[in-house]
């Protein structure tokens, strides 16, 4: 919080600068670096960044770049058919069980994931229906406060091969 223990209009102007410069560049670096390993803990990255904004005050918004295909934990959708909307039901009441999601939490921040069903460009692109699916399978996750796109996050390419219908 930038204004946080600072009345003063010109201080808070360049820590608002310097947070924006920091964050760009945290999000450059990630954008270039390997994975460290296969498939990403989408939730895990979710409730950990809401439990740090739940420390601040004001509004609190969240942006998550993520193709939200090859995901772990409750979400993980390996044996995916990305068929049905009772696997989608499925898939959210696993991951209310196991406590993986907290609604509250969630609809306390606006949410807004990017990037979802494109995947990078070596790896298969999701079908139409299997985008539609997939889309409806993360706004259920996420939450109400929520928004799904399937906006492209980074240079995408779109002459890919699409996903099996075992979703991998």
């Amino acid at each position: 919080d930038y204004t946080a223990q600072n009345d003063n209009p010109d201080n808070q102007q360049d820590r608002r600068l310097e947070a924006l410069s920091c964050t760009e560049k945290s999000v450059t670096q990630a954008q270039t670096a390997a994975p460290l390993a296969a498939g990403t803990d989408v939730l895990g990255a979710m409730r950990q960044a809401i439990a740090w904004l739940d420390g601040g005050s004001g509004t609190k918004n969240l942006i998550v770049a993520t193709d939200g295909l090859v995901t772990t934990g409750c979400a993980d959708l390996t044996k995916s058919s990305f068929a049905s909307q009772q696997e989608i039901k499925a898939i959210a009441n696993l991951c209310m069980q196991r406590g993986e999601i907290d609604r509250a939490a969630f609809d306390e921040v606006q949410i807004k994931l990017v990037g979802i069903g494109r995947p990078s460009s070596d790896q298969p692109v999701p079908t139409p229906q299997q985008a539609k699916w997939l889309n409806n399978m993360w706004q259920t996750l996420c939450g109400s406060k929520c928004s799904v796109s399937d906006e492209a996050v980074a240079g995408a390419n779109p002459a890919r091969s699409t996903i099996n219908s075992a979703g991998g």
